[in-house]
């Protein structure tokens, strides 16, 4: 393995870690706990969940398209 291939599974491996945080912080109700404003509103929980797991989402694609650089 090159060190072009070593960085990117380390990128890899990070992003994993990253996506099962957020997902952590979905399924735990943690995510709830930001403050978060979209304008002048407050997000809901469930937009806070749902940003949660739509953060995870973008670790896991980014996962995919690192995969396919090596």
């Amino acid at each position: 393995m090159d060190e072009t291939q070593f960085r990117i599974q380390m990128m890899i491996e990070q992003k994993k870690l990253l996506a099962n945080y957020w997902i952590a912080m979905a399924t735990t109700g943690a995510a709830v706990e930001r403050i978060m404003a979209k304008g002048n509103r407050q997000l809901t929980d469930k937009e806070k969940i749902a940003d949660a797991l739509e953060t995870a989402l973008r670790h896991i694609h980014d996962i995919g398209e690192l995969t396919d650089k090596i």
